[in-house]
């Protein structure tokens, strides 16, 4: 889930040519999905796991909302706002 995020903050902070930006667009919003589905009961992205989960938890948070920043779509917003409030 962290380095998931770490990708997706990549991906965004990238600015090369414009025909590699379709191509990182898809990769955030396939990374994005994935990350929406690892919401555990209690709202934390993967779940608590591990000792380091509130590290992937943050991380993976703060790549929703800069993806949300990028392109506001309901299940990102609906995904980032639950992520931020746990």
């Amino acid at each position: 889930v962290g380095v998931t995020g770490l990708a997706m903050l990549a991906l965004l902070g990238a600015k090369d040519s414009a025909e590699d930006a379709e191509e990182r667009a898809v990769a955030v919003e396939r990374a994005a999905r994935w990350l929406l589905t690892t919401f555990d009961e209690e709202g934390i992205l993967g779940g608590r796991t591990g000792h380091g989960f509130l590290y992937d938890h943050g991380i993976a948070t703060y790549a929703l909302c800069a993806a949300l920043a990028e392109r506001d779509v309901p299940s990102l917003r609906a995904g980032a706002e639950r992520a931020a409030q746990t």
